[in-house]
């Protein structure tokens, strides 16, 4: 029997590569990268996020300004190897309310990053089979433009219209790049029933590596306080009158939270003493926190 060829895919991602947290477009990229060759193109950072680096440490500079190679290729953990590329700074565009504003920005910003893109599938000779954008709907022309004729998906693995940041023009440009693709990944079925799209939908739900967190068991001692923990991002999207209610009920519970905090409305939980914030941590290291 003939084996298989490896495909050529390319992930257009929103998700940073590096990073102290999980996310789920990168592990799904690391999986394929085992038995076919991914091209990660990189999150893209603003010329505002170059100048403020210092409090941004994972992100990869050097490669983005161009003193460093802006292709990489990774060797991965398990045993594949996945291409990334870091895209030129754009200009910042999402501050823009003005449709006509935001769309001559997202015009400059598309043919900053195309040039590099180009040159990194002719550098490492990628016949592109199909393309993944994950969560990126504010470089969905781009994309179609760059892999004109190339089969396109669109990973949706979150709610956009919640999102704050993305409200000005996050849920508009998604509905109208879901109906111009061949396909839409969702990672849950509430998020399959509440979208709309022409093309063919799919859900592959989220997962967890068992290798990592399988064996997980709880190790309090008796006469400790129990604990009640929380992993992810805390964001405008958690109901913290709830989460408020829960703490002040719950005296002899711990309430941990492990992960970014980019709302303010989590200083309102600070000021308890059963409350503990632990900001974000590396992946490898979340099991263990999990056991205690």
């Amino acid at each position: 029997m003939q084996a298989k060829r490896k495909l050529n895919i390319v992930y257009w991602a929103f998700p940073s590569w590096n990073g102290d947290y999980m996310k789920s477009t990168v592990e799904l990229a690391k999986e394929l990268a085992v038995k076919h060759r991914v091209l990660y193109i990189d999150y893209a950072y603003t010329l505002k996020d170059v100048l403020t680096a210092k409090s941004k440490p994972f992100m990869p500079v050097k490669r983005i300004t161009g003193q460093a190679e802006s292709l990489q290729e990774v060797k991965l953990e398990n045993g594949g190897t996945i291409y990334v590329l870091s895209l030129p700074p754009i200009i910042p565009f999402n501050w823009a309310g003005n449709k006509t504003i935001y769309e001559i920005l997202e015009g400059l910003n598309s043919t900053i990053v195309a040039g590099r893109v180009k040159r990194a599938l002719k550098k490492i000779d990628f016949d592109t089979d199909v393309v993944v954008n994950a969560f990126n709907p504010f470089f969905g022309k781009a994309t179609k433009k760059v892999f004109a004729g190339k089969p396109v998906l669109y990973y949706c693995y979150d709610n956009i219209d919640a999102a704050a940041w993305a409200a000005k023009h996050g849920a508009r440009l998604e509905k109208d790049f879901m109906c111009s693709v061949d396909g839409v990944i969702f990672s849950s079925d509430a998020l399959l029933e509440n979208k709309a799209s022409r093309a063919p939908k799919f859900v592959v739900k989220n997962g967890v590596d068992l290798r990592a967190f399988g064996e997980i068991k709880p190790t309090t001692s008796p006469g400790k306080n129990k604990v009640i923990g929380y992993t992810g991002t805390v964001d405008d999207r958690l109901d913290f009158e709830l989460l408020e209610n829960m703490i002040k009920a719950k005296p002899g519970f711990e309430f941990r939270f492990i992960g970014r905090v980019i709302t303010p409305k989590a200083e309102a939980l600070k000021k308890y003493s059963n409350v503990k914030f632990y900001g974000p941590v590396e992946p490898p290291t979340l099991p263990a926190m999990m056991k205690d």
